[in-house]
């Protein structure tokens, strides 16, 4: 889970500043928390309600205060699909991944709900 660093990283937030995220903390904690959920194949509100109820998750996450799923929703909210979606790409492109002998992992999202 090398995006939980980098996403806290201050190239993070430079490409987070430019796309007009005004609070650029909650979109980072609503980066971190969706990811898990995709990851995990779970929901936002399960990963939510874990963070909260374990401190060494929160500790791993680098997390200080979990934020509602709603809240999560009603902030992801504002803002158009394709952007959001650019914040993550951008993010997930800085992370490098180690390259191995010619083998590709594609993912493939079709559907996120929160």
């Amino acid at each position: 889970m090398k995006y939980l660093k980098l996403s806290d990283s201050r190239k993070a937030k430079t490409i987070i500043t430019p796309k007009g995220v005004k609070n650029i903390n909650m979109m980072i904690l609503s980066v971190k928390i969706v990811l898990a959920a995709i990851f995990f194949n779970t929901t936002v509100e399960f990963v939510v309600r874990k963070l909260k109820r374990d401190k060494r998750l929160r500790k791993f996450f680098e997390i200080k205060e979990v934020p509602d799923a709603l809240q999560i929703s009603e902030f992801l909210s504002r803002f158009k699909v394709d952007t959001y979606l650019k914040i993550v790409n951008s993010i997930l492109i800085q992370t490098k991944p180690l390259k191995r002998r010619r083998k590709r992992i594609f993912i493939q999202i079709q559907h996120l709900s929160i």
